[in-house]
């Protein structure tokens, strides 16, 4: 499905804005392009969520799962029926896997993502050890993470990013490791 439209739209895999997909095209396809109008980032950067959350749904819906959590390299799907806390890995920051978030199922399903300028295979213009977003839409969680640690560049830009995304209406979380920098914003509690 990609391969055939990357053959034909080869702009679109490396694409680091955002690109409006054929009316035609995979509705996957359609959908990281349109979330990409709206985080402001390449729509591939939303691909490791979405796979994710195609399986989460494909293994509840062929297996009858009740809960599911589907992680793809730190992008992850959430559809739970219980408290679950998840651990924040960022590297080598003093706070690593020391932070964890407190998620709810009313919150859920949700899609909580990372990306870091310190590590990992995805490209970021960032230096943050991790941002890490949760949304109710996992594209845009993913996305979200990518842009908005593209914008973490020094520890003065933690507070600026923390700002920007509380004006989102989307994000239900928002967390920023930088250097010895901790930032936090959203509607997620968390545990230490």
């Amino acid at each position: 499905m990609f391969e055939s439209y990357f053959l034909r739209h080869p702009g679109f895999k490396d694409a680091l804005v955002p690109l409006h997909a054929e009316e035609h095209a995979p509705k996957l396809i359609r959908d990281l392009a349109e979330a990409s109008f709206t985080t402001g980032v390449g729509p591939m950067a939303g691909i490791a969520s979405a796979f994710a959350e195609e399986i989460g749904k494909s293994c509840k819906r062929e297996f009858g799962f009740k809960e599911i959590i589907a992680e793809n390299g730190g992008d992850t799907y959430i559809d739970v029926r219980s408290e679950i806390r998840v651990s924040l890995f960022a590297g080598s920051h003093s706070l690593s896997n020391r932070i964890r978030l407190v998620i709810l199922p009313e919150v859920c399903p949700l899609g909580l993502c990372a990306s870091s300028g310190k590590f990992g295979h995805s490209k970021s213009f960032g230096s943050a050890d991790l941002v890490s977003v949760a949304a109710g839409n996992t594209i845009m969680a993913d996305q979200y993470a990518t842009y908005f640690a593209n914008r973490t560049a020094v520890r003065d830009d933690v507070q600026k990013v923390l700002d920007e995304a509380a004006a989102l209406k989307d994000i239900l979380h928002i967390s920023i490791f930088k250097d010895d920098v901790f930032g936090i914003g959203g509607r997620l509690k968390i545990k230490s």
